[in-house]
């Protein structure tokens, strides 16, 4: 295999890595051993890989958050029960049934730029959910006024 081609694998390698493929899912696919997926992914260019593509998916986050909101709220049962599922695998709070990836141990960053990444998806988190957000503060006020309303029909009958 020539060089060229061995570089196009690996770079194809580390995406399926970041797209959440085990090491074995990986060498199966490219019939290589595991080993050698391990090596691969270790190696300084393919590490520059997957710390872009963390980063990347970080980005995503507020908009994955959102669209989870959205299908949490959907009218079919099995949307919301699909949705509900995935929030509890990714807080650890239901178990999986294949092995956990954490991008941390992918890139191996230094720890304290992964503070800082958790504590800014920490604030934003804290934010979205806040009374202090206007789309929170809209949530409200439009539930504040049913409840109103069936309040001053009760009263007045």
């Amino acid at each position: 295999m020539t060089k060229e081609i061995k570089t196009k694998r690996n770079e194809l390698i580390a995406n399926e890595a970041l797209s959440g493929k085990s090491q074995r899912e990986i060498a199966g696919h490219y019939k290589i051993s595991r080993s050698q997926v391990s090596r691969i992914l270790s190696r300084d260019e393919i590490k520059e890989i997957l710390r872009k593509g963390a980063a990347d998916q970080v980005q995503l986050v507020p908009k994955a958050t959102q669209v989870l909101e959205d299908c949490l709220s959907d009218d079919d049962p099995k949307i919301r029960l699909s949705s509900a599922v995935t929030v509890f695998k990714n807080t650890g709070l239901s178990p999986t049934h294949g092995p956990n990836i954490h991008i941390d141990k992918l890139i191996q960053q230094d720890n304290r730029q992964q503070s800082v990444e958790i504590a800014g998806l920490q604030e934003f988190m804290a934010w979205r959910f806040s009374p202090d957000n206007p789309a929170n503060k809209e949530k409200e006020d439009s539930t504040d006024g049913g409840d109103t309303e069936k309040a001053d029909t009760k009263e007045g009958e």
